[in-house]
C-alpha cells in the first residue's frame, strides 16, 4: 500500500505542476505539433524493418502507403493528470491517436476512457501492469491479455495489443 500512496502523490504533484506551469504546457504543445509535422521521418531505419518482421511475423511494424500520414501512439495510461492534457492538445491540433492503456490504471480514471473514445481516439491493450511482457511466461502473458481486454473492452472494441516494453 505504501508504494501505491507514493505513486499517487507523485501523480498528484505532477498534475498540479503541469496545470500550473505555462512552460511545461507550451513544451507539451510544441512536442505534439512538432511530432505531427516531422513524425513521418521518425521511423526505424528502413533496413531494420524487414528484419523486425522476421523476428515476429504476426506483429505489425510497417504499413506501406502513399499517403502522408503519421500514426500517433501513446502508452501507459490512463493517467488522471496527463491523459486529459494530452487529449486536449491532440484536439487543439485536430489529431487522433491510439492510446495503449494498462488496465490496472483504469480504476480511479474511469471517466477519462469514455471521453477519449468519444473524441475519436482509439483504445488498445497494453496489458494489466507496467512490466516488460517478455518477462511473463506464455500462460501469464495470455492471462494478462484477457484480463486487460475484459476491462478495456467495456469502453471500446480493441484491435491492437502492445506488450509492456514492446517485446513478448
Amino acid at each position: 500500500m505504501h508504494q501505491l500512496e507514493q505513486r499517487n502523490r507523485r501523480r498528484q504533484w505532477r498534475g498540479r505542476r503541469i496545470r500550473q506551469s505555462g512552460p511545461v504546457r507550451q513544451l507539451l504543445s510544441g512536442l505534439v505539433a512538432f511530432g505531427l509535422v516531422t513524425g513521418a521521418f521518425w521511423t526505424a531505419p528502413r533496413w531494420l524493418v524487414p528484419h523486425l518482421a522476421t523476428w515476429s511475423p504476426r506483429c505489425l511494424y510497417h504499413v506501406p502507403t502513399r499517403e502522408r500520414v503519421v500514426a500517433l501512439t501513446i502508452d501507459d495510461g490512463p493517467d488522471p493528470a496527463y491523459t486529459p492534457e494530452i487529449v486536449r492538445l491532440l484536439d487543439e491540433h485536430g489529431a487522433r491517436a491510439t492510446f495503449f492503456f494498462i488496465s490496472g490504471h483504469v480504476p480511479g480514471a474511469d471517466s477519462i476512457v469514455p471521453d477519449l473514445v468519444a473524441r475519436g481516439h482509439e483504445l488498445a491493450n497494453h496489458l494489466t501492469r507496467d512490466e516488460p511482457g517478455i518477462r511473463l511466461s506464455p500462460a501469464a502473458f495470455g492471462v494478462a491479455i484477457r484480463e486487460a481486454d475484459s476491462v478495456l473492452s467495456r469502453f471500446s472494441s480493441l484491435r491492437w495489443l502492445r506488450p509492456g516494453g514492446g517485446w513478448y
